[in-house]
């Protein structure tokens, strides 16, 4: 996850809850003055989440899964492009934070459902699990997912010599990931060379983000016809990206059917 450059949180040991919890200002001008600088207005009209993040009641059919209050969960690094958090930290254990989004709220629901199915099956290697819900209050109320942070580089941002050189491994430990998720009737629907990370300590080839990159419902239905067209993405992918530098191919993908 190298390839987003580190955010100075302004504390040293801020929390999630700062991002859910915040004061909210509205900037209202007198419409009554026309003068060259009129009046401005500063009302606190409540708390609430950061733009765009869209808390919601947690379903209670994942109820049983881990669960994290706000509070409890840090934040190390956010996003330069949008200061979201996404490197956080639980009980000493790094953590990949994804926020849910009013603009992605199906894809969220997905991304779940198809964790918290792995994870009650006991979790598959080299795939970026699930560590925990990101919940406020007691209702509880889902505010994002916790994943398994991987200490790596997306698989675009990988030097063509090293892509040569371990495209074959790489390959072979996504479809061995892959085909484990399809034995739980779980489809990726996102095969994107941002979606593949190597980590850097074991040169490993991790499967990240399960949410379905967008694509519809019938694409995403576990069919064997679906689950052969994924696998033929992955090598694709792969067979693709071992002829290009890193800057010729981040804006490739996804792989698979048109949608």
């Amino acid at each position: 996850m190298d390839s987003l450059s580190s955010y100075p949180i302004p504390d040293e040991q801020p929390t999630l809850e700062r991002f859910v919890k915040c004061k909210k200002y509205n900037l209202r001008q007198d419409p009554h003055d026309n003068s060259k600088d009129p009046e401005i207005y500063i009302r606190n009209d409540d708390d609430g989440p950061i733009l765009s993040w869209a808390p919601a009641p947690l379903p209670e059919q994942y109820h049983d899964l881990p669960k994290t209050d706000v509070s409890e969960i840090r934040v190390r690094e956010c996003s330069p492009e949008s200061c979201w958090p996404y490197k956080t930290e639980v009980n000493g254990e790094a953590t990949f934070f994804k926020p849910l989004f009013d603009f992605k709220e199906p894809e969220f629901w997905r991304e779940l459902d198809a964790l918290g199915r792995n994870y009650r099956a006991g979790g598959i290697d080299r795939l970026a699990g699930l560590r925990g819900i990101a919940t406020v209050d007691a209702s509880p109320t889902a505010v994002g997912l916790l994943t398994t942070w991987v200490d790596g580089t997306k698989l675009c941002d990988a030097d063509k010599s090293e892509r040569q050189a371990y495209s074959e491994k790489w390959s072979d430990q996504v479809l061995s990931t892959l085909q484990e998720l399809h034995e739980s009737d779980i489809i990726w629907g996102d095969v994107d060379a941002h979606n593949v990370l190597i980590d850097r300590q074991q040169n490993d080839a991790w499967i990240i983000d399960l949410d379905g990159g967008s694509r519809p419902d019938n694409q995403l239905q576990p069919s064997e016809a679906n689950k052969e067209t994924e696998l033929e993405a992955v090598r694709e992918m792969f067979a693709t990206l071992k002829q290009l530098l890193p800057e010729e191919s981040q804006w490739l993908g996804p792989f698979g059917p048109a949608y």
